[in-house]
């Protein structure tokens, strides 16, 4: 009897095991079934082809700009403006103090006189020691001959003192004619350093006068020595507002100064990269202001608005043959849909979808891994595919996709409160780095 309960107890106890087993690979198996995070089409095409490069940032200014910096040697005895004038071009603005300059110049003419007056008795020397030795016996002749090479040697040395009198003399007498500095633009007077003693932030001693032009504005962005080469003289420019990306302006890339204007600086204190500045001439500044900071980025021809659903080449699977896309079935669910695919624009790396897929689905990057009937997520950043492991950072937040409901994302890392990121942090998808967050352009 003691047996059968035994045997009895050992059954209930491997049934009970074996339930517990299949619970524990029921989870394990739903552990790694991970939801996808989609986004939306319509968020997409709003975003496609904006990362096709890099975004510099830039800031409005006019197009000519004037300083009259700062010597130390040099003091400013007359003012002619004031701070918030208007001044044509040609109008005086200041006299630098030029009595100890004058003094040095009467002081050189003084010495370039006696300078002549010793060249004229050098050569009186030098007549009459010639005529001396002619008339000498042979013997005395060798003493002759060293006074007249000593002679000749300093009425050479006098030549060149001479030189080198009149020169300081010509630049004497320029100092005092450029003295009255004159504006070589049409603007107004922005600053005025009068006491020689203000300083910037960086501690350096503003110019004695700073004149803004009146002419068109500008644009003057900065680009870091990484990606110097990824810029023309010549080049089709966009020009972004911060505040609201979808407001434009077209411009072409001018100039790129090869002076440095400043080096970035990592956590350490170590210099990282060099930035320079470069400038573009705007087609139209209607609605641009003075001061106003925009991101800078090439024209693909991005900005122009196209009829129809264009996606991204590296979205759809199979192109070439039966092109399909991973999208959402309206019930949080993972379906592969075929589509019909029209043109290709080479120059954006896009193909027009026909039909298959509307502006409202939700898709996902065509991943490996994937299958039919996976749950789906709907990212709040752009975000797509299967989530990263959590070791490799904390996991996003996400909102499971509810049919009918469009979030905007996140553009270029451009978030829609219009904080945006530095520079060379503002990248397109090529040079993001990041597999699973979408702003749009070529994917490698």
């Amino acid at each position: 009897m003691k047996k059968k309960v035994w045997i009895g107890t050992a059954a209930a106890v491997l049934v009970i095991g074996a339930a517990g087993a299949g619970i524990w690979m029921l989870q394990g198996e739903e552990k790694e079934e991970e939801a996808v995070y989609v986004s939306n089409v319509a968020s997409m095409m709003n975003m496609a082809g904006s990362g096709l490069g890099n975004r510099y940032t830039g800031v409005a200014e006019t197009q000519q700009s004037w300083e009259a910096e700062f010597q130390a040697d040099k003091e400013v005895a007359e003012w002619y403006v004031e701070e918030g004038q208007e001044v044509a071009e040609g109008t005086p603005l200041f006299r630098y103090d030029t009595a100890k300059t004058e003094e040095s110049l009467a002081q050189a003419r003084l010495d370039l006189e006696t300078i002549a007056n010793d060249k004229i008795n050098l050569n009186q020397q030098i007549a009459a020691l010639e005529k001396a030795r002619k008339e000498a016996e042979k013997e005395e002749q060798v003493s002759y001959d060293i006074e007249l090479l000593n002679a000749q040697a300093s009425l050479k040395a006098k030549d060149l003192e001479e030189a080198n009198k009149t020169s300081e003399i010509s630049s004497l007498q320029n100092i005092i004619d450029t003295a009255t500095v004159s504006s070589p633009i049409a603007g107004i007077v922005k600053s005025m350093n009068k006491t020689g003693d203000q300083t910037n932030v960086n501690g350096r001693i503003q110019p004695f006068v700073s004149i803004v032009g009146s002419g068109g504005i500008r644009i003057k962005g900065t680009v870091n020595e990484l990606n110097l080469a990824s810029l023309g003289e010549g080049a089709s420019v966009i020009i972004r507002s911060r505040a609201d990306e979808n407001v434009i302006w077209k411009g072409t890339l001018t100039e790129i100064d090869t002076n440095p204007q400043q080096n970035s600086m990592d956590m350490g204190g170590y210099t990282e990269s060099t930035k320079y500045p470069f400038y573009v001439e705007l087609e139209d500044t209607a609605g641009l202001m003075l001061g106003q900071h925009v991101l800078v980025e090439m024209d693909y021809g991005q900005a122009e608005k196209r009829q129809g659903i264009w996606l991204d080449e590296f979205m759809i699977a199979e192109a070439d043959t039966a092109p399909y896309v991973w999208a959402d079935d309206g019930t949080n669910h993972l379906e592969k849909r075929r589509v019909v695919l029209g043109e290709y624009d080479e120059e954006r790396n896009q193909y027009e979808i026909q039909s298959g897929l509307m502006q409202t689905d939700w898709i996902t990057f065509p991943e490996e891994e994937l299958k039919d009937g996976m749950q789906t997520m709907k990212s709040q950043t752009g975000q797509m595919g299967k989530p990263l492991p959590e070791e490799e950072g904390e996991p996003q937040e996400e909102q499971m996709m509810e049919p009918g409901n469009s979030d905007d994302a996140v553009i270029n890392g451009v978030p829609d409160n219009g904080a945006v990121m530095e520079e060379e942090m503002i990248l397109g998808a090529g040079e993001a780095g990041s597999r699973k967050e979408w702003k749009g352009g070529d994917r490698l």
